[in-house]
């Protein structure tokens, strides 16, 4: 399982219009990848909750040998775009794969929107050979902290309004667990796992404009017409020129308190 050196920043921007997602997703490959290209895997590789394959065909080199999701149509992308040898509908809770059958297990922003979170880790534990590594990314508990307009409505002494907005962003993007590489580390525990490696992303400054980007999306979508014109090539460009001073300037976070995101990598013992 060998990453790409490359420019996520680039190789993102061409796939997606939107800032917001621009932003998050260069961030999240630069720091899969940086933490991957230190470690040596086996396979086979499973992708939990691969989608449409778009992270998988950015990031890795060769296929992966599987790749599941719940959305059939998410799996019919996924095959056009040719990142998987396999690909299967199943649960992430209910793997359809038999004990320590896997070499490394992969799975990127997903385990954060599944309600049963222990049963994933577990079922990832379970098929994960002994030596094998899971590498997965998530949200932490202080994404909702750093959001822009959280920190306004405080700033405005809202704090009743700030907590209401963190909760309803939460809910709005099904967020049901957000904890930190030392939380991660007991929860994994149970099921034969120990973190060995992480990195944070997406610190005060890059969360801010994340959710100011994100804000504007939803202001331009709820416009008839607007929703459905591609953004023009010289607006798109002073968003990626706007995201390319954190990007290069500050892609990892020191303090994993002052980080809206982490990559963290466990090998089962």
């Amino acid at each position: 399982m060998k990453v790409k050196n490359e420019d996520f920043l680039k190789t993102v921007s061409k796939a997606y219009d939107h800032p917001a997602i621009i932003l998050f997703r260069s961030f999240e490959l630069r720091a899969l990848a940086d933490l991957i290209s230190l470690h040596d895997f086996d396979g086979p590789v499973l992708d939990i909750g691969c989608g449409e394959g778009n992270i998988a065909k950015s990031l890795f080199l060769d296929k992966l040998d599987y790749g599941i999701d719940l959305s059939q149509s998410e799996l019919d992308k996924a095959k056009l775009l040719g990142a998987y040898d396999n690909l299967i509908c199943a649960d992430a809770t209910n793997l359809p794969f038999k004990n320590e059958s896997m070499g490394a297990v992969f799975s990127n922003s997903v385990i954060e929107h599944i309600p049963d979170n222990e049963r994933v880790l577990s079922e990832a534990g379970r098929v994960l050979k002994k030596g094998g590594f899971f590498i997965f990314s998530s949200p932490t508990k202080s994404f909702s902290d750093l959001l822009f307009f959280t920190k306004l409505l405080e700033l405005m002494g809202l704090r009743k309004l700030a907590v209401s907005y963190k909760n309803k962003r939460n809910k709005m993007l099904n967020h049901y667990h957000l904890y930190d590489h030392l939380i991660y580390n007991e929860k994994l525990k149970p099921y034969g796992m120990e973190v060995i490696d992480y990195r944070y992303y997406l610190d005060n400054r890059s969360m801010m404009l994340w959710d100011f980007y994100a804000a504007l999306g939803f202001f331009f979508r709820s416009i008839p017409l607007v929703n459905e014109m591609r953004l023009p090539l010289w607006l798109k460009y002073l968003f990626v020129k706007s995201i390319s001073k954190l990007y290069y300037g500050r892609a990892f976070c020191s303090d994993f308190n002052r980080a809206g995101s982490a990559a963290i990598l466990a090998r089962k013992v």
